[in-house]
């Protein structure tokens, strides 16, 4: 069983090592959501896209910083929609399971997941199904996209499907 760590933070591509030698990801300014939602959004989108056996998932593209940056320019209207559905997500694990979302084990999270794409849960706009489309939809982009949009850092969405693109004029 895989565990979420209680502070995800949007990481760039270097690391610091403490004197246990346990690799730090430095913390990196947010330009839409805040500290809590980036947690949520960390953990869902790890759940859409896994880092597993077979290489790096959303969480090494940097998904969550692709949808932040979307979030403060060319998607800025759907901010509203994801504060209000990262928060539905949130309150209904911790009535449901004790826990806010990212603190729970990856079957309840996939569980809550399908709950809110079948539209089991509510408190979306306009509803949990179109949520969890567009949330998908931008983890999908944010894993896949040309570097220079915030997202598939190093070209890890790019290397899954061995995509050679044009890597010249893109910048990380």
């Amino acid at each position: 069983m895989r565990t979420i760590a209680t502070s995800h933070v949007i990481a760039d591509d270097s690391t610091n090592m403490n004197s246990n030698s346990i690799a730090i990801a430095p913390r990196e300014a947010l330009e839409a959501v805040t500290a809590e939602e980036a947690e949520t959004l960390a953990a869902i989108c790890e759940c859409l896209i896994p880092s597993d056996e077979h290489g790096p998932g959303a969480r090494e593209a940097r998904a969550v910083h692709y949808i932040d940056k979307s979030l403060a320019s060319h998607n800025n209207g759907s901010r509203h929609n994801y504060s209000v559905g990262l928060n539905a997500i949130n309150e209904f694990a911790r009535k449901t399971r004790g826990k806010l979302f990212p603190e729970l084990p990856l079957d309840q999270q996939n569980s809550i997941l399908l709950a809110v794409q079948i539209n089991k849960i509510s408190g979306f706009i306009p509803n949990g199904s179109g949520f969890f489309n567009m949330l998908r939809s931008h983890t999908i982009d944010g894993t896949f996209c040309d570097p220079s949009y915030g997202g598939n850092q190093g070209f890890v969405g790019w290397n899954m499907f061995r995509y050679p693109g044009i890597r010249l004029g893109a910048r990380e």
